[in-house]
């Protein structure tokens, strides 16, 4: 059985990536580059952070609490919201898609701008 994929798939554009900027350096002779796109932070993680990530290497060997009870019980008490009130995803497509398979269904129109990114 021969499945084809859809005509409209297609017709999308693959993802283009920004050059890496060793590349933009190395091309333009420049000493430094500071850049804007890909969702990089050009001042790399935080102190906190890598302390963060220092003090939870010897619990990498097992998966995290997917219901984030402490990450919940933090906001909510932080932020005075019920801890059933907060949405966690691996990143915002994550919860993007969450959202529209919680309140879009068979039937409904969604309205986005465009040009978006391919997820939305």
């Amino acid at each position: 059985m021969k499945k084809s994929v859809k005509k409209s798939v297609l017709k999308v554009s693959p993802y283009i990536p920004g050059k890496p900027v060793e590349e933009v350096k190395r091309e333009l002779r420049l000493k430094s580059v500071i850049k804007l796109a890909s969702n990089e932070n050009s001042f790399g993680p935080s102190p906190k952070a890598k302390q963060a990530v220092q003090k939870s290497l010897d619990r990498l060997y097992r998966y995290p609490d997917g219901g984030c009870f402490k990450l919940r019980k933090c906001l909510s008490d932080e932020l005075h919201i019920p801890a059933d009130q907060f949405i966690f995803g691996n990143g915002s497509d994550e919860v993007i898609v969450m959202a529209v398979r919680a309140f879009v269904g068979e039937g409904d129109e969604v309205v986005i701008a465009k040009p978006s990114f391919l997820i939305y």
